[in-house]
């Protein structure tokens, strides 16, 4: 909804010294409400307040020409009502000092009222005011949370979480760029370069999320930290620490649409904000992986670890080439105990244990196809001719042997 202008009504004279300044007057609608005037750093108008002048200040009326016919809005220069000779005037908020000079040549210089809205011009337009209101919002944010601005960070959830209400309590107060941007950096990557390579992805998550959404963290920074923190698990065999809760992070999906390897082959991760453990290769920890999976037979993992690798992306062919001969072995033993499976069910043998087999391989099968194909890396769906297996037969057994097939 566009908002309403308000037309100047008059000004409001508020000590009785003939000359002064004085605050604007404005006309709602149909003329039955006034307002004053919130006015920012730069004298522009935040917010009209409604007026009722109970305390009976003198009102004045008289409005040049040139401000009558304005409408004024949230965001306008806020028209400034003074006094000089006992005659009222009025002077834009985005005037510069030098402007009333011109309208009033020397006496700007000799005049206690001229003098004193000309100085209050020229802080406007240099950012005096700006600046003092930051200090006095860094003050009282600083004050309120004193345990995250000027205490040692620590790795708890708690001071996590007073760290994420202090961002949001300073995005609540003020807009960046802000000095408190400044103390609110310097905080959130003492603590990231503390902890990052020990802790969570929840309290990882908070911590940079915070900085990259308070805009004192760029996306690549935001990126590197992840990339490192990510990186650092894998190669120190703590992946499965943060394995489970990866697909469902909504951060990492966001900083890495084609995985942390896209990421690395167009940054080289070397700038990061913490020292952390680095392979070799970068697929390194992902080749280990694969020979753990290929002794145990459990592929769970390393699906879940090509998933921080590529996301939803198709894995490289240096990837695909590695897997695909292991897909093929995998495939024959599949039609094998197919076949041996669907031979004792017609001779009505104990199927048991060719069922779990069956399964298991196909599961295995699932698993390596992820690694490779983003289409249906994660994915547990069983459809028609996936591995020469017929749907609804495989559905069958899933169920048979108490297995979720979705």
């Amino acid at each position: 909804m566009i908002e309403e202008g308000k037309p100047l009504l008059g000004s409001l004279k508020l000590t009785r010294e003939a000359d002064s300044i004085g605050l604007p007057v404005f006309m709602g609608a149909g003329g039955n409400v006034m307002y004053v005037p919130e006015m920012d750093a730069d004298f522009l108008i935040s917010d009209f307040l409604i007026f009722t002048n109970s305390n009976k200040f003198k009102m004045d009326y008289h409005v040049p020409p040139e401000f009558s016919q304005i409408f004024y809005r949230c965001g306008d220069p806020t028209p400034i009502p003074y006094w000089f000779h006992g005659k009222c005037y009025f002077v834009s908020g985005s005037a510069e000092a030098s402007d009333l000079d011109q309208i009033h040549g020397s006496a700007v210089q000799s005049t206690d009222v001229l003098r004193c809205l000309s100085q209050y011009l020229h802080d406007a337009r240099a950012g005096v005011f700006r600046q003092e209101r930051e200090q006095w919002v860094a003050r009282d944010i600083s004050a309120a949370y004193g345990d995250v601005f000027f205490e040692t960070p620590v790795h708890s959830v708690y001071w996590v979480r007073r760290f994420v209400e202090a961002v949001k309590y300073a995005r609540n107060v003020s807009q960046p760029p802000h000095r408190i941007d400044e103390e609110l950096r310097r905080v959130g990557l003492e603590w990231i370069k503390r902890f990052a390579t020990k802790t969570d992805i929840s309290r990882m998550t908070s911590v940079v999320g915070s900085l990259v959404s308070s805009k004192s963290l760029s996306i690549e920074r935001a990126g590197s930290a992840y990339f490192a923190f990510i990186m650092h698990r894998m190669q120190s065999g703590r992946f499965k620490e943060i394995e489970r809760e990866l697909p469902s992070n909504n951060e990492f999906a966001a900083l890495f649409s084609y995985g942390i390897y896209t990421f690395y082959k167009e940054h080289d991760g070397s700038h990061t904000l913490f020292d952390y453990a680095k392979p070799y290769g970068i697929l390194d920890p992902f080749y280990k992986e694969l020979q753990i999976a290929h002794d145990t037979d459990d592929y769970t993992r390393l699906e879940l670890m090509s998933y921080a690798y590529f996301n939803r992306a198709d894995a490289p062919r240096e990837v695909g080439d590695a897997i695909v001969p292991m897909l093929y072995t995998l495939n024959d033993n599949l039609l094998e105990a197919r076949d041996e499976l669907r031979h004792r069910i017609s001779r009505k043998q104990k199927f048991e244990e060719e069922a779990s087999e069956l399964v298991s391989i196909y599961k295995s099968m699932q698993s390596l196809d992820g690694c490779v194909s983003g289409m249906y890396r994660l994915s547990k769906v069983i459809f028609n001719d996936r591995f020469g297996m017929d749907a609804r037969f495989m559905r069958s057994i899933f169920s048979m042997v108490g297995q979720r097939y979705d």
